[in-house]
C-alpha cells in the first residue's frame, strides 16, 4: 500500500514539474519579447549606459532562466553547473562590484569547471571500469565452461 502511495505521488510529482517547465517556458518567451523592443531603443541611443546595463541584466536572466529549464527538463551535474555559472557571471557583470568580488566570481567558476571535469573524468573512468569487469566476468565463464567441457569429455 505504502508503495502505491510513493508511486502516485511520485507521478503527481512529475505532472507538477513539467507544468512549472511549461509556465517556466512561458514566463520565458514573454521576457524575450518585452526585452526585444528594449534593445532596439538602447541600440539607438547608443549613448545611454544604464539602459545597455538594464538590457544586459534582463538578457542574463532570461538566460539563466533557459539554463533553469534545461536544469529542470533533464536534471543533470553540467546542466546544473551552467545554471551556477551564468548565475555567477551575471552578478559579475551586471552588479557594481569590487576587485575582490570579481577575483572570487572567477575563482568560484574555475572551481565550478573543475568539479565537472573531476565528476565527468570519475563518471568515465568508473564505466571503463565496469565494462573491463564485465569483460573479464565474460572470460572468467568462457575458461570455466572449456574447463566444465574437457572434464566432461575425459
Amino acid at each position: 500500500m505504502r508503495e502505491k502511495i510513493q508511486k502516485i505521488l511520485y507521478i503527481i510529482a512529475d505532472a507538477l514539474e513539467l507544468i512549472m517547465a511549461v509556465l517556466v517556458a512561458i514566463g520565458i518567451i514573454v521576457a524575450i519579447c518585452a526585452v526585444v523592443p528594449q534593445c532596439i531603443e538602447v541600440w539607438k541611443q547608443k549613448d545611454a549606459t544604464q539602459d545597455i546595463i538594464h538590457v544586459l541584466e534582463m538578457v542574463f536572466s532570461i538566460v539563466i532562466a533557459i539554463e533553469f529549464l534545461k536544469m529542470m527538463l533533464r536534471p543533470g551535474m553540467s546542466t546544473t553547473v551552467e545554471t551556477l555559472i551564468f548565475l555567477i557571471s551575471r552578478h559579475m557583470i551586471v552588479k557594481d562590484t569590487t576587485p575582490t568580488e570579481d577575483l572570487l566570481s572567477v575563482i568560484s567558476i574555475c572551481l565550478l569547471f573543475a568539479l565537472e571535469y573531476c565528476l565527468r573524468v570519475g563518471a568515465l573512468n568508473f564505466a571503463k571500469r565496469k565494462r573491463h569487469k564485465e569483460k573479464h566476468k565474460e572470460k572468467h565463464k568462457e575458461t570455466q565452461n572449456e574447463i566444465q567441457s574437457e572434464i566432461k569429455n575425459n
